[in-house]
């Protein structure tokens, strides 16, 4: 191999290691919350609401980040609470 061939390759390299440490690996999150979704137990859920009632129940269905959540220990938390003198339940499907 020929000194001017081998520098291609040097710089080559370079241009690829320079490549690599510009890139971020980032896992998805385990779990937690995004929005009207929760990543819980390997899967993504949809938090159940809605403006009026809604089956079983009928019930109430609260979204609020307060009622349905996951804690620092990877457990998901559904609550029943009364917001503006109405309850409401909690459902992920």
């Amino acid at each position: 191999m020929g000194t001017l061939s081998l520098r291609f390759v040097q710089i080559g390299f370079g241009l690829v290691l320079l490549g690599l440490l510009g890139c971020q690996l980032q896992d998805p999150p385990g779990f937690g919350r995004q929005g009207d979704l929760v990543r819980f137990s390997g899967r993504l859920w949809d938090v159940k609401s809605g403006p009026g009632l809604l089956g079983p129940g009928p019930n109430y269905f609260s979204n609020r980040s307060s009622d349905v959540y996951i804690d620092g220990k990877g457990y998901l938390h559904l609550r029943i609470q009364e917001h503006d003198g109405r309850w409401y339940s909690t459902e992920v499907v």
